[in-house]
């Protein structure tokens, strides 16, 4: 990583921000929900549809795990989509999905930017318009239509006039393809008369049209569709027939998900404990997505792993593992200052703990994002007064009675 990527994921970590890339090297106590998640992705691109959900605590990490299993899958070759459940996004409007994956697509050489529909598709085009490949284009081009053709004949006959479009010049031409197919709703009737196209995608045909598309990027080299859907809490806010439709949608999503009608695609979701556990307003709120959902066989004591449940509770991280996170941060932040920690990277780690209990939290209550947020601010304090012998004391931690003891050669135990 250049110095600049470094100061970013300072800046990041300070402000307690997930970043969107360079996880791998950050990555720390996860690898068991990682490779559960390359299992899905595998699945997936063998068309063996997955559906997972990924809960937590707030500050346990959720929102690193969706960044990171994003890269992973790009760096796959799966096509992303990667949306939150927010004002603008309803769950129990089908089109919304529709509309909002087809306007959040990432691929691997968009460098963690959004992409575009014409984008996706652009290296074909432009395969289709050689010399070289001239007499094999329209089998391929007949081929790629008749496939997408047995999910949706609007989306096929569309596309064909995109690629009629495309290959022409016509740009009037293309552009107002592309705005239909990816949900737009005002495009001027006079358009749609001039293209032959007509309607627009609603709730009755937007599934239709995922179909399509998923199976149309698989035609094209892609390994396959993941979709990310964070901040799912947001539903349990809403209104109750509004919140039941949005629990329906779910159930019917992960239906056609696991039973492959939605082609080579995998749906990831994150949300609270709550989501998962209010029984009056989360999930068991809609007994037939509950039981969709399953249970783990050891809920209470935790000792049996079983990460393939459909839902993927992050546990938090052990103290012992808070080590090497620490490491990891220290690294990083002295590749971006010139700092002089003269202490033990143990004993920095613990000083950040032991802030924590003198605010009345401990070891146990402090969340991943708490742990990172204090460590950079405690190197800053050291960066900044390098005469201050307030983090200069070797400090040591032990556990007693679910808590734990410190103790310094300069302070007394606490």
């Amino acid at each position: 990583m250049i110095i600049n990527d470094n100061k970013k994921l300072i800046n990041s970590f300070k402000n307690g921000v997930v970043p969107e890339h360079h996880l791998d090297f950050i990555l720390t106590g996860r690898h068991h929900e990682i490779e559960e998640l390359r299992r899905c992705f595998e699945n997936t691109q063998n068309d063996i549809g997955s559906v997972k959900f990924i809960t937590g605590p707030y500050g346990s990490g959720k929102t690193f795990l969706l960044n990171y299993s994003k890269n992973m899958a790009l760096d796959l070759g799966f096509v992303v989509a990667k949306i939150e459940v927010d004002s603008n996004f309803k769950f129990y409007n089908l089109e919304h999905l529709y509309y909002h994956v087809m306007h959040n697509l990432y691929v691997q050489n968009s460098t963690y930017k959004k992409t575009s529909f014409e984008n996706i598709f652009d290296l074909w085009i432009r395969k289709l318009k050689s010399d070289a490949y001239r007499n094999h284009a329209g089998k391929e081009i007949a081929y790629v239509i008749s496939e997408i053709g047995k999910y949706h004949q609007s989306f096929s006959r569309a596309f064909l006039s995109y690629i009629k479009g495309k290959i022409s010049g016509d740009k009037d031409l293309s552009d107002t393809i592309v705005s239909w197919l990816t949900g737009e709703g005002n495009i001027p009737y006079q358009l749609k008369e001039k293209f032959q196209i007509k309607g627009q995608i609603d709730k009755s045909n937007s599934i239709d049209f995922l179909k399509a598309f998923t199976k149309l990027i698989t035609l094209l080299g892609y390994n396959g569709m993941i979709i990310m859907i964070d901040e799912m809490d947001y539903i349990i806010n809403e209104r109750s027939d509004i919140r039941q439709k949005s629990y329906y949608n779910l159930r019917h999503l992960i239906d056609l998900t696991i039973s492959s009608q939605i082609p080579n695609t995998c749906f990831i979701f994150s949300g609270s404990h709550e989501l998962f556990h209010n029984t009056e307003k989360g999930i068991p709120s809609y007994e037939a997505l509950k039981q969709r959902l399953g249970t783990a066989i050891d809920t209470k004591k935790h000792t049996l792993l079983d990460l393939r449940q459909p839902v993927m509770h992050l546990k938090r991280l052990s103290f012992d593992v808070y080590s090497e996170l620490g490491e990891k941060l220290t690294y990083i932040y002295k590749k971006v200052y010139d700092v002089n920690i003269t202490i033990s990277l143990e004993s920095l780690k613990n000083w950040v703990f032991l802030t924590y209990k003198e605010q009345g939290k401990e070891y146990h209550e402090v969340t991943i994002r708490e742990f990172i947020t204090k460590y950079i601010e405690i190197m800053d304090i050291i960066h900044q007064n390098p005469k201050n012998h307030i983090f200069k004391s070797e400090l040591s931690a032990t556990p007693q009675h679910n808590k734990m003891v410190y103790r310094s050669k300069n302070i007394k135990e606490r």
